[in-house]
């Protein structure tokens, strides 16, 4: 029920280990599929997963490929760009897969250019019955000026509560 609009690239699940245990500095090319990465999509000039899994990835909605790249042009990745979500029941879906995000320590990173406030950027659910077991968003407020972000959060379901955390503003 949380609709993101806006563009996302380079979006990759890492299992089974922390990726960035020191200060984070932004990549400044496109991420590759590194050891335990379970998914790596919205990069390039179709919806497809570059991970060794190799899921496949269907498009709701109007769901579009964008040349939109947050990196600076390259001839090496000209064919790199972002998926585009406009807010109107797009979104990327793939069959339920229970080792996306394993048990122990994962990492999920994305670049996200949002246009408009608020919106859930990934959620992850065992089976079409289970609750989702995990959200990230960005909360909802006034529209973003893409200057001052917006906050990032985590929920995430132990199977009778949820928690709910902060990662960013």
């Amino acid at each position: 029920t949380q609709v993101f609009t806006g563009y996302e690239s380079n979006f990759r699940v890492v299992t089974g280990t922390a990726v960035y245990t020191a200060a984070f500095t932004p990549p400044t090319t496109p991420l590759t599929a590194i050891s335990n990465t379970s998914l790596l999509t919205c990069q390039s000039n179709r919806c497809i997963d570059n991970s060794t899994n190799a899921f496949t990835i269907t498009r709701n909605g109007d769901t579009t490929i964008s040349g939109f790249d947050p990196f600076t042009p390259s001839s090496s990745y000209a064919t790199y760009g972002s998926t585009y979500f406009d807010g109107t029941g797009d979104y990327l879906d793939l069959a339920p897969a229970s080792d996306l995000l394993g048990s122990g320590d994962f990492t999920i990173e994305a670049w996200i250019y949002p246009v408009a406030a608020g919106g859930a950027i990934f959620s992850d659910q065992y089976t079409a019955s289970d609750t989702i077991p995990i959200a990230l968003s960005l909360s909802n407020g006034s529209v973003v000026d893409n200057t001052a972000g917006q906050l990032l959060s985590l929920q995430y379901y132990n199977g009778s509560t949820w928690t709910w955390c902060a990662l960013s503003t």
